[in-house]
């Protein structure tokens, strides 16, 4: 997790490659719990969740002026709208779900606006190819220069196409945006339509992915980590609710399926996974030790799409979200008293700097009630200090 002083929130400027997640000099459960206490060191023990995340707070903190500093600098350079703001834009959206206030959705149309306007195509900045994208581009990842990266795209797209279901399905806002809403809808679907370059079906029956192009990874061609499918399809989802377009449905069902026959289904009745997960379909049960998994971060980001379609009823069933619980207790919460792993597996040699808004875990208590334990628990005893909008955000809507 990177501060910065632009920012008045916390940001989770993620690499983008395979992260280094083993420590050499980690390799017992004792090693790993002593680096995370020294990660973590500062916080102020809180006895209950209202301590450290109400409404209250979150405004104190991320509401008036505070958004509007925020909104005034946004830029996706170095991907700070993506790994940054798309954080606040959800945080927005999970208040108005905790509480039904509509002043959070009105903060987040401001937000949104301003994320909008720094759209490569309304800032004048050409990718190294030439192009000017209608997208949010980077100059930070790739050696070939400035690229639209699907991640970025999927996550930043997600909270905003979100936010126009809640302002038409769930609160009176939409008709009082008039033609404002349509026109994010659009600028939306031009976003998500810029990859369409770069997604496949296959290669199993039922399944698409998206490939790297343009430079965004290293090798062009190759499939794209698990959480970057996970966030293009969320979008894609949201997209298919909006429009009723079913290719939209259907990609989103595709990218799922895609992750869903990838994930290692563990002799402890967990579901465990890596961060570039294997070209064909998993089919052989993996004990957890022997599994390379993905860093708890990204991991979260992969988590999000089985989350949203079990959520709507699609593809993921209970049985399945509750092997993801299982993923907590016997993964990266396994130790429990506030410990949490920096990979899925809970391996002592992965890096705490990975336990980076746990809180997003949070959701699958409704499967795994044991999940809310846990992942409070880190909050109460070591998390405080390292709160951003959407931490604060999941613990009023999912913490109480």
């Amino acid at each position: 997790m990177i501060r910065t002083v632009l920012l008045p929130v916390v940001l989770l400027l993620l690499p983008l490659s395979l992260p280094a997640i083993a420590e050499e000099t980690a390799t017992t459960d004792e090693d790993y719990v002593r680096r995370f206490e020294e990660r973590f060191k500062g916080a102020t023990p809180a006895a209950a969740v209202p301590e450290i995340a109400t409404p209250k707070i979150f405004d104190e903190r991320f509401l008036g002026e505070k958004l509007r500093e925020h909104a005034s600098k946004l830029s996706n350079d170095q991907g700070n709208i993506a790994w940054g703001t798309s954080y606040y834009m959800a945080a927005l959206n999970d208040m108005f779900l905790a509480t039904k206030e509509k002043e959070y959705l009105e903060a987040n149309r401001e937000l949104i606006r301003a994320v909008m306007a720094a759209r490569d195509d309304r800032i004048g900045k050409q990718l190294w190819t030439g192009e000017t994208a209608k997208a949010w581009g980077s100059d930070k990842y790739s050696k070939k220069g400035r690229c639209i990266f699907t991640v970025h795209t999927g996550v930043i797209l997600t909270p905003i196409l979100e936010f126009l279901r809640l302002a038409r399905d769930s609160s009176d806002l939409k008709p009082s945006m008039g033609a404002e809403w349509d026109s994010l809808l659009t600028d939306s679907l031009e976003a998500l339509a810029h990859h369409n370059k770069g997604y496949r079906e296959g290669p199993a029956k039922g399944e698409g992915h998206y490939f790297g192009t343009d430079g965004e990874i290293a090798e062009d061609g190759k499939h794209l980590p698990a959480n970057w499918q996970s966030a293009m399809g969320q979008a894609h989802w949201h997209a298919w609710r909006l429009t009723g377009d079913e290719a939209q449905k259907q990609r989103a069902l595709a990218l799922g399926a895609h992750i869903k026959n990838r994930l290692v289904k563990a002799p402890d009745g967990a579901y465990y996974w890596q961060y570039w997960m294997p070209e064909q379909p998993v089919t052989e049960s993996t004990p957890r030790e022997e599994v390379q998994g993905e860093d708890s971060s990204h991991a979260a980001l992969t988590l999000s799409l089985p989350i949203l379609l079990a959520e709507e009823g699609a593809l993921f069933t209970p049985e399945d979200m509750e092997r993801f619980g299982k993923t907590v207790l016997f993964g990266m919460g396994r130790l429990g008293k506030g410990v949490l792993f920096g990979d899925i597996t809970g391996n002592p040699k992965s890096s705490p700097d990975y336990v980076s808004l746990p809180a997003r875990w949070l959701n699958l208590a409704r499967w795994t009630p044991e999940v809310k334990t846990r992942i409070v628990d880190f909050y109460l005893k070591h998390g405080s200090s390292h709160m951003g909008p959407q931490d604060i955000a999941l613990l009023v809507r999912f913490g109480g």
